[in-house]
């Protein structure tokens, strides 16, 4: 599966939770949660399999609360 098909189902699966997810002006995601405060932006076209696993780490610590690098 392509990287960018990677990130649509990231940004669908996460707009079913409930979280907001809208591009930025610099064509990133910007993937807020249900409760507001923190939020965590992903490239808009990320360029390896590695950057998807970041970006759904990145995710999860955010759900978890946990401090986002």
């Amino acid at each position: 599966m392509s990287t960018t098909r990677d990130i649509e189902k990231i940004v669908r699966e996460y707009r079913h939770k409930g979280w907001t997810v809208e591009k930025t002006k610099g064509m990133h995601w910007r993937f807020t949660p249900p409760g507001g405060g923190r939020y965590v932006i992903a490239s808009g076209t990320p360029g390896n399999v590695s950057t998807i696993n970041h970006i759904k780490a990145d995710l999860k610590r955010c759900e978890r609360g946990a401090a986002i690098r």
